[in-house]
């Protein structure tokens, strides 16, 4: 998944977005993912996506609440 890490101009998708790929990190949703037939990452890709690539995404700060409520929490 590519994602641009300056979503300052996105509004409320680049908080949505955020949110999603948070989403898509923890580890229950990787846990479930061979359900859905997709491989979960590997745990030194998801390590390091979640501490090093993850804070690097930078939302606009005037997002709804709503629609920041999941910015950077896995």
């Amino acid at each position: 998944m590519f994602v641009r890490l300056d979503m300052t101009t996105a509004g409320d998708s680049g908080a949505l977005l955020v949110a999603l790929v948070n989403y898509l990190l923890r580890p229950s949703t990787q846990a479930s993912m061979p359900l859905l037939g997709l491989q979960a990452l590997p745990l030194d890709v998801l390590g390091y996506t979640v501490s090093r690539a993850l804070p690097l995404i930078v939302p606009d700060m005037r997002a709804s609440k709503a629609a920041s409520d999941g910015h950077h929490r896995v």
